[in-house]
């Protein structure tokens, strides 16, 4: 969840902090499209 977003230099942003697989992707897509009343 996130609290607060913001906006950072590039020169503060050090990596990547993990990785997701595709099916991971399209469940969480799947799933904000039902919270956001878009998908079905």
């Amino acid at each position: 969840m996130t609290d607060k977003m913001l906006a950072l230099r590039s020169n503060r942003i050090r990596g990547t902090l993990g990785s997701v697989d595709a099916s991971t992707i399209e469940d969480l897509n799947r799933a904000l499209l039902l919270v956001l009343g878009l998908g079905a």
